[in-house]
């Protein structure tokens, strides 16, 4: 059984993931004068979230609870996963001994990603790593884990798995990174980094049982960030294109509704029970959809 890295145990719509797992795709997020591993946790953020919460075992709950995010640019963008923020009435942010107030600029139930701003300039910010993701990569965990005093964390491991479908009670993730740097609640959204400092991935589960801990893979993140960070609607990469065979075949597929339809509900949702319902068709059909 899977752990939020973040303790929290948010029940959120499972979907298919995005992006794919290549060389490094691009986006747009300033890569000049990024930080090192020996000066990494100048750009790893502890967030406090205050709000409230679905646990799937105590319900609804009010409080606080904390996790971690990394900077991405100078000007205070910050990836973390979704179930660290969902929930929030007000985020603080604390980086460089500084606290910060934080916003969300948009978030992804189905790949459990986020994006949010800190209220300053200038901040120091990692890069994206530009090499292959290969198994026995050594990699390192950054985070604020919930032990102790919360301070800022490293653990070392490699890469058991470089690209890897999972499913957790939270969030369903095509391309995931399996690693043995151990993450511990609070770690969610924190990054996975090579010897260079370069994020490989976002780390959000962990299982302690069976010493296994799950990081997001840098082209799944890379490949909706700009669309979070301008607070789009988003939906898995493989699902759009999915529907956009689909849309050309309309109506020539019986169980589709009209091309119109399709195109509505490619645009409005990013949940699949939603996309389902919006078509008229179950979540079966929609399961069928998704393998094309």
């Amino acid at each position: 059984m899977y752990a939020i890295a973040g303790l929290l145990a948010v029940g959120l719509a499972a979907c298919g993931g995005g992006g794919g797992a290549g060389s490094g795709a691009s986006a747009s997020i300033d890569q000049s004068s990024a930080v090192t591993l020996d000066n990494a946790e100048t750009a790893t953020v502890k967030i406090q979230a205050l709000g409230s919460l679905v646990d799937p075992v105590e319900g609804a709950l009010e409080g606080g609870w904390w996790g971690t995010g990394l900077i991405v640019n100078s000007d205070g963008l910050v990836v973390t996963n979704n179930h660290v923020v969902v929930g929030a009435a007000t985020l603080k942010a604390t980086v460089g001994g500084k606290s910060y107030d934080a916003r969300i600029l948009g978030t992804s139930e189905c790949l459990d990603l986020a994006v949010i701003k800190l209220d300053g300039k200038n901040f120091p910010h990692f890069d994206w790593y530009t090499g292959d993701i290969k198994a026995a990569l050594e990699v390192w965990a950054l985070g604020y884990p919930n032990v102790g005093d919360r301070e800022f964390a490293i653990t070392k491991g490699i890469v058991s798995k470089a690209d890897t479908a999972t499913n957790t009670q939270w969030a369903s993730v095509n391309h995931a990174i399996e690693h043995d740097a151990r993450i511990r609640g609070g770690n969610s959204g924190g990054p996975l980094v090579a010897a260079n400092g370069q994020v490989v991935g976002v780390n959000y589960a962990g299982d302690d049982i069976n010493d296994l801990n799950l990081a997001i893979h840098r082209d799944e993140v890379q490949a909706v960030y700009d669309d979070l960070a301008a607070g789009k609607e988003t939906l898995p990469a493989r699902f759009q294109r999915a529907l956009a065979s689909l849309i050309d075949r309309a109506p020539a597929v019986p169980v589709l509704p009209s091309k119109e339809a399709l195109e509505e509900a490619a645009g409005r949702w990013k949940r699949r029970d939603k996309i389902a319902e919006s078509l008229g068709i179950t979540m079966e059909q929609l399961a069928e959809i998704e393998t094309l």
